[in-house]
């Protein structure tokens, strides 16, 4: 889901653009009043890709909506007034959150997990005996993975969603891994050895990359 409307987002991205440049459509002043929808729009897929970090889901849509508000001549507010101190609020919600133990484990034998990095860093490493994967966010934030000593049988996906951030991620070594990501501006780097069998386990990383990096070792 968070890949198809993120491909459209572009789409209609790269649409709007090309009437405007061959002067078909001036969408100039539709842009200038409206652009906040971005920054709402953002929000949402954020919520979509991991909806446990409603937190930074809701500041994010809700800084589009100040935006907007004063873009449409709704009202007049000081956006410099509110975001300093929501920032804090929204950092203080997210400690407040991890220490009362909704955070993922450091150390982990689950089968599917997701983990969060927002404006930070974390640390995981998982050792199931059937890894099948899980969900990644890094926002502004780097996360560190070791699946070295889990155990892929057939398949696994890791769907990942990174902006302006970076995860390093260790697979096991008789492991494959696959990039099925949407990369803007960022990539994905493997430094893995090849794997040879045929019957080898794969692992897919699925998602959207923004301004960021994966780096992939054994």
């Amino acid at each position: 889901m968070k890949r198809i409307i993120t491909g459209i987002t572009i789409i209609l991205a790269g649409v709007m653009i090309l009437l405007s440049n061959i002067n078909v459509l001036n969408f100039g002043p539709v842009f200038a009043d409206w652009w906040p929808l971005l920054l709402i729009g953002a929000g949402l897929l954020m919520l979509i890709n991991d909806s446990k970090n409603y937190i930074w889901s809701l500041f994010v849509s809700g800084l589009g909506v100040l935006f907007l508000v004063n873009t449409l001549d709704i009202a007049r507010v000081s956006v410099g007034d509110i975001f300093f101190p929501a920032v804090l609020v929204a950092i203080g919600l997210s400690i407040l959150r991890q220490s009362t133990g909704s955070t993922i484990r450091r150390v982990s034998e689950k089968n599917d997990e997701d983990i969060t990095a927002i404006l930070g860093g974390s640390s995981h490493k998982n050792t199931s005996s059937d890894y099948r994967g899980g969900k990644v966010t890094a926002v502004m934030g780097g996360s560190e993975i070791d699946l070295s000593k889990a155990t892929i049988k057939k398949d696994a996906l890791l769907d990942v969603f990174v902006f302006m951030g970076g995860v390093e991620l260790r697979v096991p070594e008789n492991v494959i891994v696959k990039s099925r990501a949407v990369m803007v501006m960022g990539g994905i780097e493997d430094k893995t050895s090849p794997v040879h069998s045929k019957d080898a386990p794969i692992l897919y990383l699925d998602g959207v990359l923004i301004m960021a990096g994966i780096e992939v070792k054994r």
